[in-house]
């Protein structure tokens, strides 16, 4: 007897990795994974201060596989530097003294791996 056994497998992947700009670490930025085939859907997160990311999501475990559009965000000063980390770059968000960056990029997610992410290679939105 012969059984099919489509749909097997997992779903969804784990991913982990680091956010860079100018080969630096980006601390605080805000990522967003969202579906190709369904942008109504997103997955958010944080980076911590090494730049490192983790996407451990929910019961799921991890982002569904397949097509998603990366959107990174990130707040510079008025020269183009990281902001400061703890409250002096909250100050300087909520005072206006911040540009807001954002960075979009396509993934593919078909297994749990280490994807970083570079900055230099992505679209800068509105460039």
């Amino acid at each position: 007897m012969l059984i099919a056994l489509s749909g097997c497998g997992p779903k969804t992947a784990r991913l982990s990795g680091k956010v860079t700009l100018a080969g630096q670490p980006v601390p605080s930025a805000e990522i967003e994974f969202a579906p190709v085939n369904d942008p109504t859907k997103n997955y958010r997160g944080l980076t911590i201060a090494s730049g490192d990311y983790q996407v451990d999501y929910g019961s799921a475990g991890g982002l569904p596989l397949g097509e998603y559009r990366v959107t990174i965000t990130i707040h510079v000063t008025q020269s183009g530097a990281l902001l400061p980390e703890g409250e002096a770059g909250l100050a300087m968000k909520s005072s206006g003294q911040a540009i807001q960056r954002r960075y979009v990029l396509n993934l593919t997610v078909d297994k749990s791996t280490q994807v970083d992410l570079n900055l230099d290679t992505a679209q800068l939105e509105g460039a």
